[in-house]
């Protein structure tokens, strides 16, 4: 809330009088002609009897007391149009102050977003334009807000019959033939998203991808730029709902998503919706849809199993909505697909049902989106006719589930349960030997950064993005300790004789004793981690 300016002076303020003073001009002129009547019948009365003085001073108190009583009377009166006048003008003064303050801060705002930018938003593919680049070094950028405008498009003809058969498109079907890909990075994941890009080009190079992203860097902007991808850059300020700001990224994507399928869904004919940072392709993602329509994917477990999103559905939703579910298999969040007359309906129940529970103190934090994803698909009954496929026969693996696809090293993809590749991978970052695979093969830059400690570290030499010692190296007293750096866990490794090295991940340390000095080779990368290991010993 930006700091209220100087109380101005109100239109009404030069006419503002307080309510006593108001009464008693109100009541002058009657006092004084209660004083006049007063006076002459006194001075008539010097002339008459006593008696006749008796009743002429009674009457004129009569008369006093009734028109006193008036008086008071209508001042009370005034005085509480008085008030209520003020409390008007005071109420009016506040929310013009209140607006006037809203204007400049969205007026500060748009001035530093746009202090340095001349960008334009093209969704223009036309080749004839791009003067014999390739689809692949397309250079756009594209600002905060330009996706709130509609695309400027060049007419498209409609498919013919021959087109429309082999693209499964009945009469009543969108004439839009791009594929989206839509998806929102909350924090920094230069490596994930890198994966998520150019895996996804490789395969399908022609669809149309746009990421939301809050925070971005040089060398992320340039990859974006060079494969085409349209990247707007959002702030809180951006989410149309302030309430929705404290919650989780992968609650309010779903407002955004609905906001621009809205004014660009017509443009597309397939759309698939990702966490960016968990999802990798290994074929064309749009080949799975074998028919109109929209797509889920399971975990392959029951949500009676799965207590983290029934969790959720509890904290969400009342106790009864979850009764009739225990038998359906989780659905993944993650990654959702589908005929654009399919996806922009279920976005839009997604928002409103979000919108609805989160208002729920216990209804806020990661995995809010889950069990409303659940509980949408399986008991709204206009997604009657939603695709399900699952771990043993689907065309989207999950590695974390119980059931997950698994990782075959001859073909180097990872497989459903019938021995068929599957064409996405969610959360590969739970099987080390895929995590390698995709960050030898999508990830263009170094991400290993090898440097001797400093400070509490001096003893150490630190390596970034890698866990050095997955699976070996643990000790069983005090292996594990919960800290905000890799500076706390070369303290402890230096007060435990055991601990000659450690990984740092995600606030956590696992303490190592290992027994030569490790190859960076041999690591596995883990965005964001640090392996460290003593130098100053017998290693």
């Amino acid at each position: 809330m930006p700091p209220r300016s100087p109380k101005r002076r109100s239109k009404y303020s030069a006419f503002m009088i307080s309510p006593v003073t108001a009464g008693l001009l109100i009541a002058t002129p009657n006092i004084l002609l209660l004083l006049y009547f007063f006076s002459a019948d006194v001075h008539h009365a010097k002339h008459e009897d006593g008696s006749e003085l008796i009743r002429g001073q009674a009457a004129v108190r009569r008369q006093l007391s009734g028109n006193t009583e008036e008086i008071l009377t209508d001042i009370k009166v005034e005085i509480v149009k008085l008030e209520k006048h003020q409390s008007e003008i005071q109420r009016e003064t506040s929310q013009i102050r209140d607006d006037l303050g809203v204007v400049i801060k969205k007026f500060l705002l748009l001035r530093d977003r746009f202090k340095n930018r001349s960008i334009q938003l093209d969704y223009n593919r036309n080749t004839s334009e791009l003067h014999g680049t390739s689809r692949t070094q397309v250079n756009q950028s594209h600002t905060n807000t330009q996706w709130l405008q509609p695309p400027q498009l060049q007419p498209q003809p409609p498919p013919s019959p021959q087109q429309r058969q082999h693209l499964n498109l009945t009469n009543e079907d969108n004439h839009a033939e791009k594929d989206l890909a839509l998806g929102l990075v909350d924090k920094l994941h230069e490596e994930y998203t890198s994966i998520f890009v150019l895996s996804l080009r490789r395969f399908s190079p022609s669809s149309d991808i746009v990421l939301f992203l809050r925070a971005s860097t040089p060398r992320l902007d340039a990859l974006l730029k060079n494969h085409g991808v349209i990247s707007v850059k959002y702030a809180e300020e951006d989410i149309s709902q302030a309430a929705m700001r404290n919650h989780s990224s992968l609650t309010y994507r779903w407002l955004v998503f609905e906001r621009f399928l809205d004014l660009h869904g017509k443009n597309y004919r397939r759309v698939l919706l990702a966490d960016v940072v968990q999802v990798a392709f290994q074929s064309n993602p749009f080949d799975v849809m074998k028919k109109p329509g929209l797509y889920a994917f399971s975990e392959s477990i029951s949500l009676s199993q799965d207590e983290w999103t029934s969790n959720w559905i509890r904290a969400c939703f009342e106790s009864s909505v979850l009764t009739p579910l225990p038998d359906k298999e989780t659905l993944n969040v993650g990654y959702v697909m589908g005929s654009i007359d399919r996806v922009l309906p279920y976005v839009k129940v997604m928002a409103a049902t979000i919108r609805s529970v989160t208002r729920a103190d216990g209804c806020r934090g990661e995995g809010v989106d889950q069990g409303v994803h659940n509980v949408v698909a399986y008991t709204d009954a206009s997604f009657s006719d939603l695709v399900v496929q699952n771990q043993n026969n689907g065309a989207v693996g999950e590695l974390q589930s119980p059931f997950a696809m698994t990782y075959n090293a001859g073909v180097k993809a990872v497989i459903n349960g019938m021995g068929v590749a599957a064409a996405v991978v969610l959360r590969y970052y739970h099987v080390p030997e895929v995590m390698k695979l995709l960050f030898n093969s999508y990830v263009v830059w170094d991400v290993h950064n090898v440097s001797k400690g400093t400070g509490g570290c001096w003893r150490y030499m630190l390596m970034t993005h890698v866990e050095l010692f997955k699976g070996h190296g643990d000790f069983a007293d005090s292996s594990v300790e919960r800290v905000a750096s890799p500076l706390g866990c070369c303290e402890i490794c230096d007060r435990n004789q055991q601990c000659n090295g450690f990984t740092h991940f995600d606030q956590t340390c696992w303490m190592k004793s290992i027994s030569r000095s490790p190859k960076p080779e041999e690591g596995f990368p883990v965005p964001e981690s640090t392996s460290g290991w003593k130098i100053y010993t017998n290693l």
